[in-house]
């Protein structure tokens, strides 16, 4: 490879590890219903809509909405139940009293439209935000490279669990992290087997995701 070629290459893989990041659990829901969001007017203000169950205009969640620094911090909807009852209606309020999900993307508009462009989203482990192991599968559309990508610590949870406890005191990469990225790994293998053949993954991570996609590689 020339000099060139290897700085995309490390570009690129930082770009996939940075993307491992972005909350894509917040797609769906458990039971796997696609959530939504408030849909925006030109200055930013919800559009009042009385055919919509909050009385404002909604539309549901795709990529660029959670990779897209534009959206970032904007409130994710919880999925109402679909009845007039009034404890339903208690329900569905409580939910939204409690619901704190939110946006987080961080990729400019030129960026998220290119890297959109370039790659499909085929997997994400776990599929909500609970603590512990982070990562996505994606696939170069062009080259059909797979990449499995490994999200560092991010929250104080795992700055406790995984860096303060495990890396710093014990010396060790979490024993969890490692067992669910192998799981994951082969709940992928399971659906795009082609992904085992030579020269068809890389994996990717920042901090304790890099220090995973190596051991990985060991495990392989």
């Amino acid at each position: 490879m020339t000099n060139r070629e290897i700085i995309k290459k490390l570009r690129d893989n930082a770009e996939l590890a940075w993307a491992s990041y972005f909350y894509f659990d917040l797609l769906k829901d458990s039971n796997g219903i696609p959530r939504k969001i408030y849909q925006l007017d030109e200055q930013g203000q919800k559009i009042k809509d009385k055919n919509y169950p909050r009385e404002y205009r909604e539309t549901p969640i795709n990529l660029e909405h959670i990779i897209n620094k534009k959206y970032y911090n904007q409130e994710v909807l919880v999925n109402l139940e679909q009845s007039n009852d009034i404890f339903t209606k208690m329900r569905n309020r409580a939910k939204d009293s409690f619901n704190s999900d939110k946006l987080g993307g961080e990729f400019g508009d030129i960026q998220t439209k290119e890297f959109l462009k370039r790659y499909y989203l085929l997997d994400y482990y776990p599929k909500d935000n609970s603590k512990g192991l982070h990562a996505c599968l994606f696939r170069d559309k062009e080259s059909k490279q797979y990449t499995l990508a490994i999200r560092g610590s991010y929250d104080n949870r795992d700055y406790v669990e995984a860096d303060a406890w495990n890396l710093l005191i014990k010396e060790q990469v979490p024993r969890a992290y490692y067992e669910d990225m192998l799981r994951f790994y082969n709940q992928c293998k399971a659906k795009y087997p082609v992904m085992t053949e030579s020269k068809s993954l890389n994996v990717v991570g920042h901090s304790l995701g890099g220090a995973l996609a190596q051991m990985f590689g060991l495990h392989l």
